[in-house]
């Protein structure tokens, strides 16, 4: 866990404890309004502590969800900050909604403007919340659009109330205003619930996939020798160049003890473009081989070249295809490693083409003829191909 998650799961913690005194607190004080509900006087009470208990209950999950899923990245990000006392802000609003029970406890009838106006105030620390996270997570992070409708919605309610209230035109007025809350906070769940989620995960191996690690091996070799090669030419990592006695592999091993050769190495092209479209409808793996020492550099370069990702996995070579890490869709540019994968799993594989993986994929027809192995000249044809595959393992 790096200090960012230690700082984000201290928070976490504190602001269950906040969220379960409130809750547990506020439920001890009002259950008689659970006891007899449909007396006239608690009815109205009764409607307003449910619409409440699911603003708040929801409103801790939703919490508490955001933290595991989107952790604050104070150290990365100073907008985070912001998000935090936002998420503060919400939960003293939730705070005063559970209070403000008490107030119509004593007057059901009452003028009660400030329960509706809260609820739109709340949603509007949602919406703030939400951009905040999309600026360090992107779209992923928040149904924007949707809080936004119900934002409205809740606004609608507040004005409604206030305009309508006194002029005796509905019979049981603040109670049926307490429960077009309740449906509208039931409706916002139901329609969050089944919008698009993100099951399908995918892994994304980083050297020759997502970053170009031979770019800067031949312009080392050129610089110190003379020599010229193509990069078309790298049609194996052991790739031998005699007049110096060495290969690629040698001064790639030669490379990766130096901090500079991973924080600046190239990103392939339309890499960001394409992976910040896949990871809307895809749960994205960052799976890397390299030496754990580097993992520092690796995040570095990640963040330097904003690829957004739900998780870092340094894995074992054998762990990435036999299976021990479930992946619905591995991406990467070992044919050795593709075809360990279809034979230890059932899921499904993309070979990312690069000149030293180009061969005659005779011995894996039978995976492509299945539908199981699927071969992406550039980042445009892995989107594709993950835009038309239907089949996946839930999560």
């Amino acid at each position: 866990m790096d200090r960012n998650e230690k700082h984000s799961d201290r928070i976490f913690w504190i602001m269950q404890i906040i969220f379960g005194f409130v809750i547990g607190k506020s439920f001890h004080e009002l259950a008689p309004s659970f006891m007899y509900p449909f007396e006239s006087v608690l009815l109205t009470l009764l409607l307003a502590t449910i619409s409440v208990y699911l603003s708040v209950i929801w409103g801790w999950v939703d919490f508490s969800y955001a933290l595991i899923e989107w952790p604050y990245k104070f150290r990365e990000n100073g907008w985070e900050k912001f998000r935090f006392l936002i998420d503060v802000t919400t939960l003293l609003l939730y705070s005063y909604l559970v209070v403000y029970i008490g107030r119509i406890k004593l007057d059901p009838i009452g003028y009660i403007p400030e329960f509706f106006l809260s609820l739109f105030i709340i949603s509007c620390s949602y919406l703030i919340s939400a951009l905040l996270s999309m600026k360090q997570y992107g779209k992923r992070a928040a149904k924007w659009g949707l809080i936004i409708v119900f934002m409205v919605l809740y606004y609608a309610l507040f004005e409604s109330y206030r305009r309508l209230y006194g002029l005796e035109l509905i019979p049981y007025f603040n109670d049926l205003f307490l429960a077009t809350s309740i449906v509208l906070t039931l409706l916002y769940r139901i329609i969050l619930a089944n919008m698009t989620t993100r099951k399908r995960i995918v892994s994304i191996d980083v050297d020759g996939v997502l970053a170009d690690q031979i770019t800067e091996v031949l312009n080392l070799i050129h610089y110190q020798n003379g020599i010229e090669l193509k990069y078309s030419q790298i049609n194996n990592l052991a790739f031998e160049i005699p007049e110096i006695e060495t290969d690629i592999g040698k001064e790639l091993t030669r490379l990766q003890e130096q901090r500079s050769y991973f924080v600046n190495m190239p990103l392939h092209s339309e890499a960001k473009k394409y992976i910040d479209r896949i990871i809307k409808k895809n749960r994205v793996v960052i799976s890397s081989s390299r030496e754990a020492k580097t993992d520092v550099w690796t995040k570095r370069w990640l963040i330097a070249n904003r690829i957004p990702y739900d998780e870092y996995c340094n894995l074992q070579l054998r762990s990435k295809q036999d299976g021990i890490v479930e992946y619905d869709v591995l991406i990467d540019d070992d044919l050795q490693i593709i075809e360990t994968f279809l034979e230890n799993t059932d899921s499904i594989a993309i070979l990312f083409k690069q000149p030293w993986n180009d061969f005659d994929y005779l011995d894996l027809g039978n995976y492509i003829k299945s539908k199981r192995l699927f071969i992406a000249e550039s980042w445009r044809g892995v989107f594709l191909i993950l835009k038309k595959l239907k089949r996946f393992k839930k999560a």
